[in-house]
């Protein structure tokens, strides 16, 4: 995946797999990612939207499992960044919030990080060129969401950002 978010020449996720990949313990289709960001300056400059609507699910499940991260800056702990919202078949809506430190954290591991585990796993750990010349790694984490609900048709995910200080983005979606 190219430099998607500006910044510095080789900041990208070229090192991670595509296609069906089993990273932990789930096999993910890795073909691209969706960024959101809140408008501020950076997010204007890079071009982001705050949402995007309608991701198509179409099936029942029992749940599901994000490969995601964060960008864009480090904001405490129990901050909610985001969201997952999905729409039930029936008009019932579920927002699933992404909370930073407890479900994703910055993609760069970042030096003097809390070094508390986060609810969700690091699903991949790697590198790119700018993290090279840091001497830094890169990770995505994989959070599951729980379906109170799996007998009813989920039709469609939207992915928003609530906060100014980090941007939650979403690699991969598999459903159970």
């Amino acid at each position: 995946m190219v430099d998607w978010h500006g910044g510095r020449a080789g900041n990208n996720l070229a090192d991670l797999p595509r296609g069906v990949q089993n990273l932990a313990g789930v096999e993910f289709d890795i073909r691209g990612l969706i960024q959101v960001f809140k408008d501020r300056e950076e997010g204007l400059k890079w071009g982001f939207p705050e949402r995007v609507n309608g991701v198509r699910i179409g099936r029942k499940l029992k749940r599901v499992h994000f490969l995601n991260g964060s960008c864009g800056g480090v904001v405490p702990d129990g901050t909610k960044i985001g969201s997952y919202v999905l729409h039930f078949d029936d008009g019932m809506q579920k927002g699933i919030p992404i909370i930073y430190g407890h479900d994703v954290r910055d993609w760069w591991k970042l030096p003097g990080e809390a070094s508390e585990k986060t609810h969700s796993e690091i699903a991949w750990n790697g590198s790119n060129e700018a993290s090279r010349k840091q001497g830094r790694s890169i990770r995505l984490f994989k959070s599951t969401w729980e379906n109170e609900y799996p007998d009813v048709e989920i039709d469609t995910l939207d992915i928003v950002s609530n906060s100014e200080g980090a941007a939650p983005f979403l690699v991969a979606i598999t459903a159970e």
